[in-house]
């Protein structure tokens, strides 16, 4: 009597396994927010349903707009873009400098600054004024 209904529970078990997918959910929210977390940007799929590109009109070639040509194989551009949300260091280098930096100069003048300020964190918290050492070093004329 035990042999059959063992076999009655090892056949259920199955049935219910095997008509699980069948009513299993096609999309996965969480599949989505997990992609989104770990990239910063939706899925691919998401992202072709939000911006549908139109196929009836071709872009326009570098050489009729008279702008520079973009290389053939950017795959490793979009890559490292994607990755790490800004230009890899090549993309970087060949960028024009910006027009800030054009007229920068550096100084020959050095600041002295305590590497480790926590000391004089401490004692301006306990008060209220700058340490000894401080004040001689921002009014170097006074001594």
């Amino acid at each position: 009597m035990r042999h059959p209904l063992f076999k009655a529970l090892i056949i259920g078990i199955v049935a219910i396994g095997a008509s699980t997918p069948m009513f299993a959910q096609t999309y996965s929210p969480w599949l989505e927010q997990w992609y989104r977390a770990k990239f910063g940007r939706p899925l691919p799929a998401e992202t072709m349903q939000l911006n549908p590109t139109p196929n009836a009109e071709p872009a326009p070639s570098a050489a009729t707009t008279g702008t520079a040509s973009v290389p053939a194989n950017t795959w490793f551009e979009n890559w490292y873009r994607d990755k790490f949300g800004r230009p890899s260091p090549l993309a970087e280098a060949n960028a024009p400098a910006p027009k800030f930096a054009k007229g920068f100069t550096a100084s020959n003048e050095k600041k002295q600054s305590p590497v480790n300020t926590w000391f004089e964190q401490w004692y301006r918290d306990k008060y209220g004024r700058p340490s000894p050492q401080e004040e001689s070093r921002l009014n170097p004329q006074a001594h």
